[in-house]
């Protein structure tokens, strides 16, 4: 937020349908098949790689960086953790990725 309270960024805010906009920032394991296609479906018997793992491990942490607008005067931060990505989520119900539970695992207010 600016001086002024007006919210000048965010990453990783959930739309009406629980999904993501693009370029959030997400903790997890991204497979892929033969083809270097990202598989979404947890089809694991097709995995033959992992593209990326960007999980925070047990006990652990995980350092990342944001570029923010020089106005920024309070910075909030929440962890959300959801036990399924919307897109395996919404191909398996058969429903909105919303109904999937979101929660809250950490939340911070730091004054810069």
């Amino acid at each position: 937020m600016d001086a002024t309270g007006r919210q000048v960024f965010s990453s990783g805010v959930l739309d009406a349908a629980g999904g993501l906009p693009q370029g959030s920032r997400v903790f997890h394991q991204v497979f892929a098949d033969q083809g270097g296609n990202v598989l979404v479906r947890h089809e694991i018997w097709r995995v033959q790689k992992i593209i990326s793992d960007s999980r925070i491990p047990s006990r652990g942490s995980r350092l990342e960086q944001f570029r923010l607008p020089k106005s920024v005067v309070l910075v909030g931060l929440r962890l959300l953790w959801r036990d399924v990505p919307a897109e395996f989520s919404a191909w398996v119900l058969q429903q909105s990725a919303n109904r999937v539970p979101v929660q809250t695992i950490l939340e911070q207010t730091v004054g810069l």
